[in-house]
């Protein structure tokens, strides 16, 4: 699902080591990887496994009950979540192509963990208000429009906990923010610029599958 045109961002033998050697997916979540790659070829949206699994660690470690993702696609980091998290948690998840919605929506009724997950359909700046009220979540995991990011940041980093987590993917851009040119470079690279000088948190860039922002709010 690789475009040819991206910059890799670890060698192709090192990332499929890794992910050769990272906990497997469950099997209704690989019948999701199988249906999105057949339904969205050519198209690497999917979180993918090395992703969805610092996301699952990190809700184990956190013993997160309430979390906000904002960019549900096909519901594949949603449900990694809701499987490392406890019975009662709630993962509120948004995302605006119906297309995909409908997928989440199906396979997140397949899994006997999809009752923690709340799915919302439309534009997330128009839904945060709405969300709001169940704050303060203990993770925000962001991997939306990224045009949008530097809003995002502003309007996520009031709603996590003290201690909780503002996760960013697609933080290195396939390797552009070395050179941003276009729009959605600049953004990301001025994303990754805010967090740095942000005194309110600790952070690190991780260079995992395209980039993983991971950070916390002091």
């Amino acid at each position: 699902m690789e475009n040819k045109n991206h910059m890799h961002i670890t060698q192709p033998d090192i990332e499929r080591y890794s992910w050769q050697h990272s906990q497997t997916e469950s099997a209704i979540i690989q019948e999701l990887i199988q249906f999105t790659e057949e339904k969205f070829p050519g198209t690497p949206m999917l979180s993918g496994r090395l992703v969805g699994n610092t996301l699952a660690l990190l809700c184990r470690l956190m013993h997160a009950e309430k979390i906000l993702e904002i960019g549900t696609f096909t519901g594949y980091s949603a449900l990694c979540m809701a499987e490392a998290c406890m019975d009662d948690a709630v993962i509120i998840s948004m995302d605006k192509d119906p297309t995909a919605f409908g997928i989440a929506k199906y396979f997140c009724s397949q899994s006997e963990h999809g009752h923690k997950i709340r799915l919302h359909l439309g534009e997330a700046v128009n839904l945060l208000d709405k969300v709001s009220k169940n704050q303060p979540f203990d993770l925000i995991f962001i991997d939306a429009d990224k045009g949008n990011y530097m809003n995002y940041y502003h309007d996520c980093l009031p709603l996590v906990r003290q201690n909780g987590l503002l996760i960013f993917d697609n933080a290195l851009w396939y390797g552009r923010v070395l050179q941003p040119e276009k729009n959605t470079d600049q953004v990301i690279h001025q994303l990754n610029e805010q967090i740095m000088a942000d005194h309110r948190v600790d952070h690190v860039l991780l260079p995992v599958r395209d980039g993983l922002h991971i950070v916390r709010k002091k």
